[in-house]
Formats: structure tokens, sequence, C-alpha cells
């Protein structure tokens, strides 16, 4: 995930020379890339093709980037959107237990 948001690994090679450049672009640019790495672990996990653990792990994985390099925090092009993405990260608990405990009701047919 470090090398995805930070270095491009996986997309295009447009994008990694993008994000190398250090500029306003290269911020809004990792901005869609924490968002969009938030939108998988929120979706897998609801779909539940990702267990508690997992989704735990991946959301500690993003925490990790996004703290790892958080320069792009302070872009103001999109600022909203890193807010947006941060706002959503530090209430990830809802995501974790609240759809864990949908899993252990006796209701769940899962």
């Amino acid at each position: 995930m470090v090398a995805h948001v930070h270095e491009g690994a996986g997309e295009t090679r447009d994008y990694a020379i993008r994000l190398k450049r250090c500029t306003t672009d290269s911020g809004n640019l990792k901005v869609l890339l924490v968002a969009a790495e938030w939108d998988a672990i929120r979706l897998k996990r609801r779909g539940r093709n990702l267990s508690i653990s997992e989704s735990l792990c991946a959301t500690l994985a993003l925490i990790v980037t996004m703290f790892h390099d958080s320069y792009w925090l302070h872009d103001k092009e999109d600022l909203e959107t890193a807010a947006k993405t941060v706002r959503e990260t530090e209430n990830c608990r809802e995501l974790h237990f609240a759809v864990a405990s949908n899993e252990s009701s006796p209701d769940s047919t899962s």
C-alpha cells in the first residue's frame, strides 16, 4: 500500500512520474489514491470479502501509509477530499465493529 500511494506501484508510468514531482499535482494524486484505498477497504468489508482481521490490518496499513508521508494532507486544492478521508479513517471502528457484530448475530445468514 505504501508503494502504491507514494510511488505509484501498480499504476501507469504517468502516475509514478507525477508522484515523484512533489508538486501540488502529486499531492492531489495522493489524496485520490488514499481515498481509493479507503473506499476499497470499505467496499470489500461491507461485501464481506474481508474478514474483520483482514480489514483491520488493511486499515492500519492505510493509516501507516498516511503517516509515512503526510505532506499531501496540506494540499489546498482538494482539502475537502483529504479531510473527508482522514475523518472516515478516524471512524474506522464503525466499519469493523458494526459489521462484525452483524456477522456474529444469530440473525445473520452468512
